[in-house]
C-alpha cells in the first residue's frame, strides 16, 4: 500500500515499549487496523501481518453479528487470532513455574540461596541462622506477622548474635541491602510464588491486580516499580490495599 516502505517492516528504538504496538492496534469506530506493526507478539513478521489482519476481520464480523467457520478460514480459530495477544494455553501453563523468586532476586539468592527456600526445606543450621535474625516458621511463611525488626537494620548497625548468623547464612554487606530493600517481596514470593510468573502466563485475575496496583507488562518485564510500593499501607487508597491483599501481602509485611 506504500511504495516508498520498499518491503520495511516495523523495529522498536530505544525506549520504545510493547504497548506501543498495542497503540498501533487501537480501534476506531467501525475501523480496525491491521499490520505486523500491531501485532505485539509478532511484530517485524509476515506471520504477524497475516494473524492480525484476521484479528481485524473477525472483530468486525462480530461487531455485525456474522458468523465465522474457522473451516472458512482457519485464523478465524480463536487461539490462532489472538496469538498477537494472547501466548497460547499451552505456552502459559508451560511457563508458569518459569519465573520464581530465585529469577526474580538473582543477585542475593546467589549469595544467600536459603532466602527463598520453605521453612520446612531450611537445613537446621539455615533454620537457627534465620531463628537468630528473629524469624520463625510462621513469619517465615505466613502473612499475618511482622518482619523481625533486625531485617530493617543497616549492615554496620547490626547486633553481634544477628551479624555473625548473617555472615553463616552467605550474606555480605551489598546483598543484605539487596534484601533488605525487598524484604516484603522475599515473604510473598516464598508463600505465592505462581503471583511471579512472566506477565503473558498470570492468570487473568492475577495480571488484574497488578495492573490495579500500576503494573504493566513492560514495567513487569523490566522490574520498574510504580509508585504505591512507597507508599506507607495506611496511606494506600482501599483499591490498592485490596490488591495487594489478593496477592498476598499484609499490613504487616509490607
Amino acid at each position: 500500500a506504500r511504495p516508498l516502505a520498499r518491503g520495511a517492516w516495523s523495529a522498536g528504538v530505544l525506549g520504545s515499549r510493547s504497548e506501543d504496538l498495542d497503540a498501533l492496534a487501537k480501534p476506531l469506530p467501525a475501523l480496525r487496523f491491521a499490520g505486523e506493526g500491531t501485532c505485539r507478539l509478532m511484530h517485524s513478521t509476515v506471520h504477524g501481518a497475516v494473524v492480525s489482519g484476521a484479528r481485524a476481520a473477525a472483530a468486525l464480523l462480530l461487531e455485525r453479528g456474522v458468523p465465522m467457520n474457522p473451516d472458512t478460514w482457519p485464523l478465524f480459530d480463536e487461539s490462532l487470532r489472538m496469538s498477537c495477544d494472547i501466548f497460547p494455553a499451552s505456552w502459559r501453563i508451560r511457563h508458569r513455574g518459569r519465573r520464581n523468586c530465585k529469577l526474580l532476586f538473582p543477585r542475593p539468592v546467589a549469595a544467600v540461596p536459603s532466602l527463598v527456600q520453605s521453612w520446612s526445606a531450611l537445613r537446621p543450621r539455615e533454620r537457627r541462622a534465620w531463628q537468630a535474625l528473629g524469624w520463625t516458621s510462621l513469619s517465615w511463611d505466613h502473612q499475618g506477622v511482622h518482619i523481625p525488626p533486625v531485617m530493617w537494620e543497616k549492615w554496620d548497625a547490626l547486633p553481634w548474635r544477628a551479624y555473625t548468623a548473617a555472615l553463616k547464612l552467605g550474606f555480605t554487606e551489598q546483598s543484605w541491602i539487596e534484601t533488605t530493600a525487598d524484604n516484603p517481596w522475599f515473604v510473598v514470593c516464598r508463600r505465592r510464588p505462581a503471583n511471579f510468573v512472566p506477565w503473558d502466563a498470570m492468570e487473568d485475575s492475577t495480571r488484574a491486580h497488578w495492573r490495579t496496583l500500576g503494573w504493566n507488562r513492560t514495567s513487569w518485564d523490566l522490574q520498574v516499580a510504580p509508585s504505591s510500593p512507597y507508599q506507607k499501607w495506611r496511606r494506600l487508597p482501599p483499591d490498592l490495599q485490596a490488591a495487594h491483599l489478593k496477592l498476598g501481602f499484609r499490613p504487616g509485611v509490607w
